[in-house]
């Protein structure tokens, strides 16, 4: 062999051994033993530093496959190499795969196996490709198994799945279904490449076919099939029990309520309004709230902590169930016993239940005869006296009420001075006159008088109209002149406002009542050890 030959045998074999065979070169140049050859074809790039430990490299250098075996230096220099080199020792493999399933017809080896710094470039790394657009799905549930447990890059068919029971044992006996035809296969429900929570939404899918209502089972309260339902196992007695979700639930009434199901539909468990129907008769539109009728007051699953009360009503039979108050949408008072003086509950005057939805019983007369029975008799013995005329704020009964003269107009304006004031003489239901309304009570003085006692003081007085007399009549009403004794018939004593006054008894009989005044003033001397004129002058016979 001559010594140029020599020379470049040495210069391949060191360039081989990577670094150190290009820095054998250059000793051998500087010695001058190698031939004159243009250095840019056997210089190994710096790129070379990068790359030398991709996987491709790592295989290959580690498995004892020399550089030249892809790298031709003699011929093409130190240049990255084409997939055609890897059928030189790879011929059964074919140069280009995965054409039919990605349709690309340019994949080929260096695809999958990457010689430069792009370590994504992996045979491991299906995703690179695979990234979730199409079919091609990225894997989900089984992303820590390797794709070429199921798939075969170069074998055809390239898909050669195994059994989901070699892995998944414990469903090796699992069924779905009453009927073996129900059962399927796992891919039915299991996508392989699908996200884990993705046979959830399969469910409906074949169950709406022959329950429709299921379609919108999840929108109610429920996120997912199986979290009720065993999915390999699914049949009723292995339905999980609602107290397995729902264990700090409490329940109005619960022995009556002690079944879920009794007011739920598992598959629409929020729907309950019209169930309450079923059990309980009593029909209302009150309230009419967002929560719905029944549920508006008495919430079947009461917030922790709120306690309802059972009421127990005079009059309207046993205790009602437990509510929330009313006074939790009604805010005129801060409790349900704040109205009406304060003691009276507020189912007492109104019908919660019933057609009138939650408005005052329609005989209003009867209800307040309840409480208040012997005023109810006395005002239904006046005419026009019913409760609501004068007790115009119901919930507040001890407010002010209207004035008499509201409606007895013409009462009030013949009541002489002192009798505006109606209640000091009537009971104020029945508008009958009190026991104690005498006009003595008053009119002490004038009662005392021989008028008084003679009669009434209504033979002469009345206390408003438009009954008795509106004036007081003359005393000649009953006395009559002509058949008065003694010095009454003199004209000059026809006048009785003379001598006697209304509400005194008889007149003075010393001589200064007659000498007074311009009645018998000359007389001042006339018998003047008199002292009485009467004596002589009678005015009544013996």
């Amino acid at each position: 062999m001559t010594k140029p030959k020599l020379a470049l045998v040495a210069a391949v074999s060191l360039l081989a051994l990577g670094g150190a065979g290009l820095a054998g070169w250059r000793i051998l140049r500087w010695t001058g033993a190698g031939p004159e050859l243009p250095t840019p074809k056997l210089h190994v790039p710096e790129r070379w530093k990068v790359v030398r430990t991709s996987d491709g490299h790592n295989v290959h250098i580690v498995g004892g496959v020399a550089c030249g075996k892809c790298h031709d230096m003699a011929r093409d220099g130190f240049i990255p190499v084409t997939a055609e080199r890897c059928t030189d020792c790879h011929a059964d493999h074919p140069l280009s795969i995965h054409t039919t399933s990605l349709a690309r017809a340019t994949t080929t080896c260096l695809d999958c196996h990457g010689f430069d710094e792009d370590v994504s470039r992996s045979p491991e790394n299906c995703a690179r490709c695979h990234t979730g657009v199409g079919a091609h799905k990225r894997v989900d549930l089984h992303s820590q198994e390797r794709c070429t447990q199921c798939h075969r890059p170069h074998e055809t068919p390239a898909l050669v799945p195994r059994t989901c029971t070699e892995c998944h044992t414990e469903v090796a006996q699992a069924k779905h279904g009453k009927r073996a035809a129900d059962a399927g296969t796992c891919t039915t429900c299991h996508g392989v490449h699908d996200p884990r929570d993705a046979a959830d939404k399969q469910c409906s899918g074949c169950h709406q076919q022959r329950q429709p209502e299921l379609a919108h089972a999840l929108d109610r309260g429920h996120k997912s099939c199986t979290g009720c339902h065993q999915p390999h196992v699914f049949t009723k007695a292995a339905v999980r029990p609602c107290i397995g979700c729902h264990q700090q639930k409490p329940v109005l009434a619960a022995d009556k309520h002690k079944a879920c199901r009794s007011c739920h539909d598992e598959h629409s468990p929020k729907s309950t309004e019209a169930v309450c129907s079923k059990c309980h008769k009593e029909k209302t539109t009150h309230p009419m709230v967002a929560a719905g009728k029944c549920l508006g007051c008495h919430p079947i699953h009461p917030p922790a902590g709120q306690i309802f009360a059972a009421t127990a009503v005079p009059g309207f039979g046993p205790a009602t169930l437990p509510a929330t108050s009313c006074t939790s949408c009604h805010k005129e008072v801060a409790t349900d016993r704040g109205h009406h003086a304060g003691n009276l509950a507020c189912v007492s005057c109104h019908d919660t239940h019933g057609s009138h939805g939650g408005v005052v019983k329609p005989d209003k007369v009867k209800l307040c005869a309840r409480c208040h029975t012997p005023q109810v008799k006395l005002a239904r013995s006046a005419a026009g006296h019913t409760c609501n005329v004068c007790h115009l704020e119901p919930h507040q009964p001890q407010k002010k009420p209207p004035a008499c003269a509201t409606c007895h107009l013409q009462q009030n304006a013949t009541a002489p001075a002192g009798h505006s004031n109606c209640m000091s003489c009537h009971e104020p239901h029945g508008g009958t006159q009190l026991a104690t309304a005498k006009c003595a009570t008053c009119h002490v003085t004038q009662a005392k008088q021989p008028h008084s006692a003679a009669g009434s003081c209504q033979t002469c007085h009345r206390a408003h109209g438009p009954g008795g007399k509106a004036t007081p009549p003359t005393c000649t009403a009953c006395h009559q002149p002509t058949k008065l004794p003694a010095m009454h018939a003199i004209t000059a004593h026809q006048s009785c406002a003379s001598c006697h006054k209304m509400h005194e008894g008889p007149p003075h009989s010393n001589r200064a009542s007659c000498t007074a005044g311009s009645c018998h003033k000359t007389l001042g001397a006339h018998e003047p050890t008199a002292t009485s004129c009467i004596g002589c002058h009678p005015f009544s016979t013996p």
